[in-house]
């Protein structure tokens, strides 16, 4: 599990802090003020190790494709690097200080500059100098000591999970894809991956957990020719229709529920706006069930969310004792303008008490029901 992240000169995160982060995470704020881009670091990270590429960093791969090294350096800065810290849950091997650069095309490659793990590198000695990560961070180049590879709690980020906001409803008919079992982004091959699945039990997790947060839910998925054929509703024991004729919540929210159900011990979720087409006790259900899920399989989850009905369902699971203040974190964006006249995304962790309140929670966080109330009543 990575329990912090620094980032720095990746797209508008010039330079972030050392972020917390726990077994469940909020990534909270205005539009266009990072969240996705933290996101978008464990995603590329994860189908650039997926991918077995150790000396470089694919930017387009399994999970995303955010352009070239121009589109994802931090544009303002004149240091090239794009540097990353993260600290993991390993008992010895645990702080990873990962730096890439352009490479002999300035606009396209982006590889592997140097590496340090506990402030020792492990470059050999026909690298090039980088620049300063921190006061800490090793200069020069030490003799090979190992790989990448050779850190499991780094290469746990492979195991993700990557739902997105541009994700589609659940289909009535797709083409069976016996090979998928893992989800794309979008979804579109999510029957196929329930069907490959259905042995590990994961249809009937999967309905249940829709049962028990849409208030009913009744789904079938069969085989037809070279298809599958998927039905549901929303009253059990009535009859099964199409997904279209149930309603979008329904359809919307299955690709979340089974990366739920598929995600095994200590794999990563990222769910990019759960609360899609569904109802505010819906929403609260779903963040139910998706704190239940981290619990009881060990997961570590990404919530990327502009809803306070999910706010306030994990504030809640920390006030009842499901989620510690140290495993639930919410990360709160928002942006400035910088000393060189440059705008800058800005990240901060909020501070969760015992009781689930939020300490010093800044402007924009929130806030608009209470300003609304405000204006109405007053």
């Amino acid at each position: 599990m990575i329990k912090g992240i620094q980032i720095e000169r990746f797209k508008g995160l010039r330079q972030t802090p050392m972020l917390e982060l726990g077994k469940v995470n909020l990534l909270t704020g205005a539009n266009g003020r990072g969240k996705s881009s933290l996101c978008q670091v464990l995603l590329m990270l994860a189908q650039t190790w997926d991918a077995e590429a150790t000396n470089a960093l694919m930017p387009k791969g399994k999970w995303i494709d955010l352009g070239v090294y121009s589109d994802v350096h931090y544009v303002y800065d004149s240091d090239s690097t794009i540097l990353f810290h993260l600290v993991t849950d390993d008992a010895t091997d645990n702080d990873f200080r990962i730096a890439y650069d352009h490479g002999a095309s300035k606009n396209t490659l982006i590889e592997l500059s140097n590496v340090s793990v506990n402030g020792k590198s492990i470059m050999d000695s026909s690298g090039n100098s980088m620049g300063s990560f921190s006061s800490d961070f090793s200069s020069g180049f030490d003799v090979r000591l190992s790989r990448l590879s050779d850190y499991p709690s780094l290469m746990a980020i492979r195991h993700v999970h990557y739902i997105a906001a541009n994700r589609i409803a659940a289909p009535y008919r797709e083409a069976l894809d016996e090979n998928a079992i893992t989800l794309t982004p979008d979804g579109a091959n999510v029957l196929s991956v329930l069907w490959n699945h259905r042995e590990d039990g994961c249809l009937q997790e999967v309905e249940k957990m829709m049962n028990e947060i849409l208030g009913g839910a009744e789904i079938k998925l069969e085989p037809s020719a070279n298809e599958l054929i998927f039905t549901l509703n929303s009253v059990k024991d009535s009859v099964l229709f199409r997904p279209v004729n149930v309603g979008y919540g329904h359809g919307f929210i299955l690709t979340v529920v089974t990366a739920l159900a598929i995600a095994k011990e200590k794999d990563m979720i990222i769910v990019e706006k759960p609360e899609a087409h569904l109802h505010p006790a819906a929403q609260a259900k779903l963040m139910n069930a998706i704190i239940e899920m981290a619990n009881r399989k060990n997961l570590q989850v990404f919530v990327e969310t502009h809803s306070d009905h999910i706010l306030n369902t994990s504030l809640l699971a920390v006030k009842d004792g499901k989620l510690t203040t140290d495993g639930f974190q919410v990360l709160f964006f928002s942006g400035r303008t910088n000393e060189d006249g440059h705008f800058e995304s800005t990240v901060q962790n909020l501070k969760v008490t015992k009781v689930g309140h939020i300490i010093g929670a800044p402007r924009m966080f929130f806030e608009q029901y209470a300003t609304d109330l405000e204006k109405l009543y007053l």
